[in-house]
């Protein structure tokens, strides 16, 4: 519970929302926040890793960190499963809170692949390159990920067919 309660207030959901979330394995999700929908694992550290999506259609894969960045910064990036090491690019998005940052990968459909071709059952980390040469690395367990993506985009899908059409975008 309280990993929940750490990524709804790192995202600052309104309280109405929590209660929406479902969790499927070490994943949460939902699909009843105001302006976009989610999925994602909150490690021990309090650090997060998801995917989200606005109501529009666009997507993300994002992580919270408590590492310092400036707003619009690019990071070089490695992401290391069982399967497979693959290097990406994170921008800083800015500051969320006192002490967490916001990281947006560049490639989408890297980390979609990355993620879909774990198995269930393992981890993903990441390390990012800092300014001095060291690297900052996070951990995160993929446990529930293919299904909480898989019904956060599915009931997305269907929220956004609720909304006038001028609104509308598939996920």
């Amino acid at each position: 519970m309280y990993r929940w309660l750490v990524l709804a207030s790192l995202l600052a959901l309104p309280t109405t929302a929590v209660a929406a979330e479902r969790a499927v394995g070490h994943w949460v999700y939902d699909t009843a926040a105001p302006t976009y929908v989610y999925a994602a694992t909150v490690n021990d550290s309090g650090h997060v890793f998801g995917q989200y999506c606005d109501l529009k259609g666009m997507c993300h894969w994002m992580l919270v960190l408590d590492m310092p960045c400036r707003d619009g910064a690019k990071y070089a990036a490695i992401a290391k499963s069982n399967v497979r090491v693959t290097p990406l690019e994170v921008t800083c998005t800015g500051r969320l809170g006192s002490a967490q940052y916001r990281f947006v990968f560049n490639d989408f459909d890297k980390v979609a692949a990355l993620v879909s071709k774990a198995p269930n059952s393992s981890q993903v980390g990441f390390a990012i390159a800092l300014n001095d040469g060291e690297f900052r690395a996070v951990r995160f367990s993929l446990m529930g990920a293919a299904p909480a993506i898989a019904s956060m985009t599915s009931e997305g899908s269907e929220r956004l067919k609720r909304m006038p059409s001028a609104k509308r975008q598939p996920l």
